[in-house]
């Protein structure tokens, strides 16, 4: 993070979380909302919002506890990060010997 940071970059330089996170979490949401019953059997009301509401909750925890299995399965064989000098002299060199950009 430091050196994204000395070089002038956020960790998401393309912004994931403003370009698919809350759209998605906003349009599930909305579903509850503007939902109509004569396009998609499903009627809008307070009770479909709240299952769209726990549909995105259920969601979420699933995701965070299966990428957490995952890394600690993954974190058995070897790190998940590398290091602070490697991640500064760039991971093509550091990993595989050479420079993809020479800039």
């Amino acid at each position: 993070r430091e050196a994204l940071s000395q070089a002038g970059m956020t960790l998401s330089e393309v912004d994931a979380v403003a370009v698919t996170y809350a759209p998605g979490l906003i349009g599930a949401l909305l579903v509850g909302v503007f939902a109509s019953a004569s396009i998609n059997h499903v009627q809008a009301g307070v009770e479909q919002f709240f299952l769209q509401l726990s549909g995105i909750l259920v969601t979420a925890a699933w995701s965070f506890c299966a990428t957490w299995v995952i890394l600690k399965v993954i974190s058995r064989f070897g790190p998940i990060r590398v290091n602070y000098e490697q991640e500064l002299e760039g991971l093509d060199e550091a990993l595989h010997g050479e420079s993809a950009y020479r800039l």
